[in-house]
């Protein structure tokens, strides 16, 4: 079983340590464009979570929670959004601020995204739908000078 469950475990571990990483060592699409330690700073971004309460949308959550010096890397908070909010793990003990919320709240997480001042927003798809990342994007424009970093698809 051991096959099965360690890629859900190990794609969240490679983006923490080695996409999200200073030097990054892995490209997120694993080729193309270069991937500079600029693209891998999360030190004064917001990271949004689709599909959250999937089995790899939960160990990306802990990876950041629990295993990642989000002082001096970041992120500045996680938002997960997913459809099933009341499965997401919450983390007490984590500095990193975090907030779980259902697609049907997207609109009005803007002003919780806004109270960060984040440079940049980076979201990180799980498996969520189509149309609700979409939305995310639409949301979160303007909310930084930047381009919202389009969805890095894991699935």
């Amino acid at each position: 079983t051991e096959v099965l469950w360690r890629p859900l475990f190990v794609a969240p571990y490679l983006l923490n340590t080695s996409v999200f990483a200073s030097p990054p060592t892995i490209h997120p699409f694993g080729a193309g464009d270069a991937w500079s330690e600029k693209d891998a700073d999360l030190s004064s971004s917001l990271v949004i979570s689709l599909s959250s309460s999937s089995k790899t949308g939960q160990c990306f959550n802990w990876q950041l929670a629990r295993n990642r010096d989000t002082v001096s890397k970041g992120p500045l908070a996680l938002l997960n959004l997913t459809s099933a909010p009341d499965v997401v793990r919450r983390y007490e003990d984590s500095i990193l601020p975090v907030k779980t919320a259902s697609y049907e709240e997207i609109a009005g997480m803007r002003g919780w995204i806004e109270s960060f001042k984040p440079s940049r927003i980076v979201v990180v798809d799980f498996g969520g739908p189509v149309l609700k990342t979409k939305e995310v994007v639409e949301m979160v424009k303007g909310v930084v000078k930047e381009k919202v970093f389009q969805p890095l698809v894991v699935v």
